[in-house]
Parts: C-alpha cells; structure tokens; sequence
C-alpha cells in the first residue's frame, strides 16, 4: 500500500485534541505555516522530505500551478471520449443538476453526508429523503462517471446497496464523499514539487480542514486538494457529454 502524507499537527492542536421533486430531469433548480513530510512523521524529525521521483506516467506542474495530472494526457483524453459517448444523452435529476449561477445544493464533503446536511441551495432546508431516495438520472443508470474541473481523479458512482440498481441522488453524494477523503499517495504529493506552491496551498487547506475534524492523524486527503472549495454545489453537464461536479466555498 502506498504512504500517504503526513504533516505534523500543530502543537495547540495537539493539546485541544487531548481535552427536490419526482421525475424533475434535465433542468436544475433555480437556487503559522506547517511544513509537509512524506510517510509516517516522527516527532522532533528535521529530515525534510525526499526530493520528487516520478514514473514516466507522471508530470509535474510548475510551482505557479494549483494542480497536477498523474496520468498520461493521451489516455485520459481517451478515457474522456469514452465517457462521452456512453454519457451524453443522460439527464440529471434536478436535485443535484446545477448550472452557473444556479445551484442545487449545498453540502460540505468534509463531513460525512446524512440527511441533515445535505441542503436544497433554493431554501437551504434538507433535502427530503425521498428526493434522495429519486435516480439519478434519466435513462437509469446502475454506473455514472464524474470528473472534477482541474483534478486528475474521476468519481466512479454506484448503487450503495445493489450493483444492478439505478443510482440515486444519495449514491451521488456518498461516491463524492468517500472518493475525496481517500488519502494521497506519495507519488501523488511529491509530483506537485517540493515545497512548490501547489504543495503549500494544499498544506494550507489540509490545516483549516483538520482544525474543524480533528483528523490530524489521517494525512492529506483528495479534498485538500480543492484548496478550501468543499461545498459541492450540483453537477454540471457539459456539451461534450461529461458530467462535472461543481465545488465553492
């Protein structure tokens, strides 16, 4: 298994943590600085991190960049063209389907999604349980694919209880969810350059997530990687067929 990264938890933290409607498809709703490390941290360490080391897979961004792509460009277009085809006649139920300007939701995929948090952008009242409960999609779909404007990582969605069933809305907000809290590896981390500022402004965003949860001990996260803009606000569909998931603060 691959290490994640590890950033030493500040010491004041240290001592804190001690004490919708049916059939509503296609339209949406009208709604100090801590230095990173590599791997387990040893308290008291002043070895700094190794330098990067890439596969041929790999690309770095400059240090000016707020994101990098792990994968070769000419297989993720692939992949996209794909997805495109297989996707483009879908229509998203109104629930989550957002446009610019309009969202439908309002959920921070920091915290784990329940019923209560889970918030109609139009009243930022819970979304009822049975619009929840509604597919996804128009025609049902037992698999969608979601990608996330500037991340290298797509979110694969499906049915939380039956592979063979069609997605709801809930299957969307959990697969976002979980698919954002796995860790970064540390070919992940060290492909954005040591010390670069992408590695800083995630480090940044990696401090403010961790003072509200307390999960220091866990690593950065896919959702550091959105520099602080957690609140999933819809999913936006593209003219090409995609189907992107739409982030603020």
């Amino acid at each position: 298994m691959p290490s994640v990264v590890r950033i030493p938890m500040p010491s004041s933290s240290r001592k804190r943590s001690n004490s919708f409607s049916s059939g509503g498809f296609g339209q949406p709703m009208e709604t100090g600085r801590m230095t990173p490390s590599i791997g387990h941290h040893r308290s008291g360490s002043s070895n700094p991190p190794p330098m990067p080391s890439l596969d041929r897979r790999s690309s770095t961004t400059s240090s000016s960049s707020s994101h990098v792509h792990f994968v070769d460009r000419a297989s993720l277009n692939s992949s996209a063209t794909s997805l495109s085809q297989s996707q483009s006649r879908l229509k998203i139920h109104r629930t989550i389907a957002c446009s610019p300007g309009m969202p439908a939701l309002v959920f921070d995929v920091i915290h784990k999604p329940s019923h209560s948090n889970i918030l109609a952008a139009q009243t930022m009242a819970p979304v009822a349980p049975h619009a929840l409960n509604l597919p996804a999609t128009m025609p049902r779909v037992s698999q969608l694919t979601l990608t996330i404007p500037g991340l290298p990582w797509q979110v694969r969605v499906t049915s939380t209880t039956n592979p063979l069933h069609a997605i709801t809305n809930l299957d969307v907000v959990e697969s976002v969810y979980s698919s954002l809290r796995v860790p970064v590896s540390r070919r992940e981390w060290e492909a954005l350059g040591h010390n670069s500022k992408s590695q800083l402004r995630i480090t940044d965003a990696y401090g403010k997530r961790c003072a509200q949860t307390r999960d220091w001990e866990n690593g950065v996260r896919r959702c550091d990687f959105l520099l602080g803009r957690t609140i999933l606000v819809g999913i936006e569909s593209k003219a090409d067929g995609s189907h992107e998931l739409i982030f603020t603060k």
